[in-house]
């Protein structure tokens, strides 16, 4: 699978709102449609919060055999502490 996505917003989030985002539970719920076609996912960055600020939406193609939907969980935490304009 290959996608891009976007946090949700209805207006520019704070830096704050980004790093709950981006450092801490997570939820991804994702899919596709053989051999190849449409993938859409659906993250839920900050499992706390109930904001638009707090999911996120991906798209983009995915390949394989049979059908794939899938749930996924983990901790997300940012590698580097690289700060760039707007980001936590």
């Amino acid at each position: 699978m290959a996608r891009a996505g976007w946090i949700n917003q209805y207006d520019a989030p704070s830096a704050c709102q980004i790093g709950d985002f981006v450092a801490g539970a997570g939820m991804t719920v994702s899919g596709f449609a053989p051999p190849l076609g449409p993938s859409l996912g659906e993250t839920w960055g900050h499992v706390r919060g109930t904001n638009a600020n707090d999911f996120a939406t991906e798209v983009g193609v995915g390949g394989g055999l049979g059908r794939a939907l899938g749930i996924s969980g983990g901790y997300n935490w940012r590698l580097t502490p690289v700060n760039l304009k707007g980001w936590q």
